[in-house]
């Protein structure tokens, strides 16, 4: 009996670092990266974390002077996505304007993992967690 090496049956799981970016941008990127994860094999699924350093990618809030500081000091920023109206780092991977397009984001993601699909995260303590909404209470 001939099996398939696990890489293949399993999905794939990436670990995005989230840096900068209010509240409302990052619980609608959370929300929808949680919403689009599957189980099924060969998928390609992204955990939104907070640490670079168990990260693969960046998405950095390019507006906000203190994100891009933390990045640069990091030496990450050839590892960035940048989002934003202002253009961020010269050897950044790639660049999208406001407002933040979900969809475009994982599609992004998506291309630059295919042309680095050598390298695989791991699951990490410092997941960004929100809440789980129950019928009829609020969010908070």
């Amino acid at each position: 009996m001939v099996h398939e090496p696990l890489l293949h049956i399993m999905p794939r799981t990436h670990q995005v670092a989230i840096i900068g970016f209010s509240r409302f941008e990052l619980e609608t990127l959370v929300t929808y990266f949680r919403l689009t994860t599957s189980s099924q094999p060969g998928h390609t699924s992204y955990r939104l974390v907070r640490s670079m350093r168990s990260s693969e990618l960046i998405l950095v809030d390019t507006d906000l002077p203190k994100a891009l500081n933390a990045v640069q000091a990091a030496g990450r920023a050839s590892d960035c996505i940048c989002i934003g109206r202002a253009r961020g780092f010269g050897n950044a991977l790639a660049y999208l304007p406001r407002p933040i397009d979900a969809l475009r984001v994982k599609r992004v993601l998506d291309q630059l993992i295919d042309r680095h699909s050598d390298t695989h995260a791991q699951v990490h303590p410092d997941l960004i967690e929100l809440p789980r909404h129950r019928p009829g209470r609020r969010l908070q």
